[in-house]
């Protein structure tokens, strides 16, 4: 687990990198700060555990929980985000509604896990939804990593 959370760190910073090389544009520059805060949060989530299921709310499992939040929310929002610059720009146009697309898979997945905390009849699902987000997410950096290195 710590391997990939820490190569997910490291690919965040490197789009971070990409976008701040390969895409020009107003707001282009808090996508980046974006990517570094998930890739801060996942490079730090690993050695902070979440609470088992049942269990009572440990210091460990609310950071946990904090950094989750941080990292999911940050890509989340970098998605819409890059949407937008894309959208008012040649570079890359036609992937603003992929990001977009990917953001809102993103946010109702966000939004499931947060009722699944929530809603016994729906907790038993948040594994699946958050792999769902995981998906959506490695989806979003896959086809920006690729348009980064071939544009």
């Amino acid at each position: 687990y710590r391997v990939a959370t820490i190569a997910f760190a490291v690919a965040g910073l490197a789009l971070a990198a990409g976008i701040d090389r390969s895409v020009t544009g107003h707001g282009r520059a808090l996508v980046v700060i974006l990517l570094v805060v998930f890739a801060l949060a996942r490079a730090v989530i690993s050695w902070f555990p979440m609470d088992a299921p049942g269990t009572a709310r440990t210091s460990t499992g609310h950071t946990h929980g904090l950094l989750a939040i941080a990292a999911f929310g940050s890509a989340t929002i970098a998605a819409f985000r890059l949407a937008g610059v894309l959208s008012s720009q040649g570079t890359w146009h036609s992937l603003a509604p992929v990001s977009l697309a990917l953001g809102c898979a993103m946010l109702a997945c966000l939004v499931a896990m947060a009722l699944a905390r929530s809603a016994p009849a729906v907790r038993a699902r948040f594994g699946a939804v958050e792999r769902g987000f995981y998906v959506c997410a490695i989806a979003w950096f896959a086809v920006f990593a690729v348009a980064c290195a071939t544009g």
